[in-house]
């Protein structure tokens, strides 16, 4: 996995695609997925680019949609890797017509 996870159609929409992108972060209980996630990040050769910087560095993060989320993305947001963000994705779960959205608790 890289850093970036990108979905095509991230969305469930008829007529139009949503491209999704999210930041890749490791899952805190796998120590071989830290150690990978810092192998990735040590190839830019910045020794100020670490995954704790690379994690601090995300403060807001925005979707904006009228459709659903696939499952799959909303099964990243939930996950350990991301369970310290706190996003509310209450509006996200809860579907309607109006535009969905969650934002990053500071």
């Amino acid at each position: 996995m890289g850093l970036l996870i990108f979905y095509n159609n991230g969305t469930i929409a008829k007529t139009k695609k949503t491209q999704i992108y999210l930041k890749s972060f490791p899952d805190p209980n796998d120590i071989i997925a830290q150690q990978d996630h810092e192998a990735l990040l040590a190839q830019f050769n910045n020794h100020t680019l670490t995954g704790e910087t690379f994690r601090s560095s995300t403060t807001t993060a925005y979707v904006f949609t009228k459709s659903p989320l696939r499952p799959e993305i909303l099964s990243i947001l939930q996950s350990p890797a991301y369970a310290s963000f706190n996003f509310d994705l209450s509006n996200i779960t809860q579907q309607s017509n109006s535009k969905s959205y969650f934002r990053l608790l500071d």
